[in-house]
């Protein structure tokens, strides 16, 4: 199946008073992500991935130990991220749900220290890339930021918010000035209810998943396995080996 450039949710000029400009959203939407929709789609044309869904195909093209990814991976991944990035931003203002704020605080110490975090993880972000605010499956949310095109999916993580720092999605507007987007994504062009909706979606709260087989009566083909939500545990301490092995992976944790 092919894929297609989604519509913003909004007008192109619809962010400008916000610091977003119709100019940005214009080349940043129009012309970039639209290039990643035609990439793909012609990538991954005659291939396995043809006919499955734009997550398995990020999932099932990301190499873990690759030095750089595959083509059909950075562009699919990027059509995903920024499928996510519009309806993480919207025009007018936004206010942090109270359950949101709550989660946040009880994770980073206070919304401040959060957006401090996100923040200093996109600056630090040498080259292109994104940073993240994460759910992790044991149910944490901690900041990330990643190379490229890779995302939270290849991590088994959920994006509650994620900002991209390629120089094409704040050039126009700010120049090389990218801790100044940044300050300006957080306080001006975030839609909190969307990363709150992302925080209290099924997918979300029930993070984990086990397989189990259903039994076939004798002599009966096999049925298919099913699906059982398991309740969500409190993050366990950080355990050093696993972040490290997901620095070496193309994931930077804060």
């Amino acid at each position: 199946m092919a894929f297609d450039l989604p519509a913003l949710p909004y007008a192109h000029d619809a962010l400008a008073d916000n610091g977003m400009s119709k100019e940005t959203l214009e080349y940043h939407h129009d012309l970039h992500h639209k290039a990643y929709v035609d990439n793909g789609n012609k990538l991954i044309a005659g291939t396995e991935w043809e006919r499955k869904s734009l997550e398995d195909i990020v999932t099932g093209t990301y190499d873990a130990g690759a030095v750089a990814q595959n083509g059909i991976f950075n562009n699919m991944s990027q059509l995903w991220n920024h499928n996510q990035f519009w309806e993480m931003m919207g025009p007018g203002a936004s206010s942090m749900p109270s359950e949101l704020e709550a989660a946040i605080t009880d994770s980073f110490g206070s919304v401040d220290k959060f957006k401090a975090d996100f923040s200093a993880a996109g600056a630090g972000q040498f080259g292109s890339g994104w940073c993240w605010l994460v759910k992790d499956a044991d149910g944490g949310l901690k900041v990330t930021k990643t190379e490229n095109g890779v995302n939270p999916l290849c991590f088994g993580q959920t994006a509650l918010l994620g900002c991209d720092v390629w120089e094409h999605s704040y050039y126009i507007d700010f120049r090389n000035k990218r801790p100044a987007y940044l300050t300006n994504f957080l306080d001006n062009l975030v839609n909190w209810e969307n990363v709150a909706s992302r925080m209290w979606s099924r997918a979300a709260c029930f993070a984990r998943l086990q397989t189990t087989p259903p039994r076939s009566p004798p002599g009966a083909a096999p049925r298919r396995a099913s699906l059982r939500f398991l309740p969500l545990k409190r993050a366990p301490p950080r355990a050093a080996s696993r972040l490290g092995r997901r620095k070496r992976f193309g994931q930077n944790v804060v």
